[in-house]
């Protein structure tokens, strides 16, 4: 069977896919479950963007802030903020940690954290090359 859904991410998690929506100025988390669809959350902001997983957690990028989503309990923190109109855009795990990419008006930023409660920012576009707006991927 084939769904189309315009889904701005969706992430394979556990045995569950994730699906983004990014609809109405809000960005709705599902989850699709053997047992069906299970609504997740609703957090206001756009663009809306998944992130990835970080150990056990979603990450979701709702506005200027990111999100994380505990996989296990659906608990929803933010856990770091932007200058307003930016967003994230990307994000990697490695060394032990997640770095995720800024997006926006510069000077955008590339942060990282190994708890998701600490994030100090790595480097800016501007330090890379004055010139540039932005970081691009």
């Amino acid at each position: 069977m084939k769904i189309t859904v315009p889904a701005t991410g969706v992430v394979d998690a556990n045995n569950d896919i994730y699906v983004i929506l990014g609809s109405e100025g809000f960005c709705k988390v599902s989850a699709l479950k053997k047992h069906g669809i299970e609504e997740i959350t609703s957090i206001r902001g756009t663009p809306c963007n998944a992130i990835g997983l970080f150990h056990d957690h979603l990450l979701i990028s709702a506005g200027e802030t990111l999100y994380a989503i505990l996989l296990y309990s659906n608990e929803v923190k933010p856990i770091l903020r932007v200058k307003p109109g930016n967003w994230f855009w990307h994000g990697v795990e490695s060394c032990g940690g997640v770095f995720v990419q800024e997006y926006g008006e510069p000077p955008t930023g590339i942060y990282v954290s190994e708890d998701l409660r600490h994030f100090s920012r790595v480097v800016t576009n501007n330090a890379i090359d004055p010139l540039s707006r932005h970081f691009h991927y």
